[in-house]
């Protein structure tokens, strides 16, 4: 079988890549255990091959933004002039795929919409989501990994957002050459993060999934506490209605 850059080096830069980037995140979701899997075929009046249920209807877990996003990249590495594009291109969708990932796990572990909204307020650096991803999984995203064939995803990304991070905030006036390496490596990670993303949601957020113990889940529910103790930037600034009086009877 051939990998993807085989196949895009192949291919005509004017041919339309849109079932190409279909067919690679073609994932669906168990309604009833939760489970993913990576194949288009007819399940409609097929059992489910992990929980044996005949389900009617299956969900397309990865959505049209994801679908965009990979198809953009597999245009830019067939571009003349926009092949670095490809490593921004990649970490916008780790980063997407990241998000998304806490939200099911969150959810798999019956924390309630208010309190993950705060969770990713406060973690919304990547570096702090990746934490996150350790307190509620208990291991980092590579160690969960460890095994696959996709184990390299993470570790790569920090490679690539570094360069990217020279690409899009790097000095005035000054260009950034990316080699062709780097531009190849970000293609291949970004189909292979969507089966990373699978296995993760399968081991973690489907119902068979490993939860966390009560202190554990206390501690990283700690953080909405902490949120909400912090007065609000507009409530810091305005006077008391004590401090307007003393400062009437002051200008008398």
């Amino acid at each position: 079988m051939n990998t993807i850059l085989e196949i895009l080096d192949e291919r005509d830069p004017y041919e339309n890549l849109h079932l190409l980037a279909l067919g690679t995140i073609g994932h669906l979701r168990c309604g009833d255990c939760g489970h993913i899997h990576n194949d288009w075929d007819d399940r409609m009046h097929m059992p489910c091959p992990t929980c044996g249920v005949m389900c009617e209807c299956r969900e397309v877990f990865f959505a049209n933004g994801e679908h965009c996003l990979l198809e953009a990249i597999f245009e830019c590495y067939l571009s003349k002039g926009s092949r670095q594009v490809c490593i921004a291109l990649f970490c916008a969708m780790l980063e997407q795929h990241l998000e998304k990932f806490l939200v099911s796990r969150c959810r798999r572990l019956d924390i309630d919409w208010k309190k993950i909204s705060d969770l990713l307020k406060k973690n919304w650096l990547v570096g702090s989501r990746l934490q996150l991803f350790e307190k509620l999984c208990g291991c980092s995203p590579q160690d969960a990994l460890a095994g696959t064939n996709v184990s390299h995803c993470f570790s790569e990304y920090r490679k690539l957002s570094a360069t990217r991070n020279r690409i899009v905030h790097g000095k005035p006036n000054i260009g950034y050459m990316v080699n062709d390496e780097e531009v190849r490596t970000a293609v291949k990670l970004a189909t292979d993060s969507f089966s990373a993303f699978t296995f993760l949601h399968n081991t973690y957020c489907s119902v068979n999934a490993v939860l966390l113990s009560t202190e554990l889940l206390d501690e990283v529910l700690l953080v909405r506490a902490a949120i909400e103790t912090v007065p609000k930037r507009s409530e810091r600034l305005r006077p008391s209605q004590t401090e307007i009086l003393r400062c009437a009877q002051n200008d008398k």
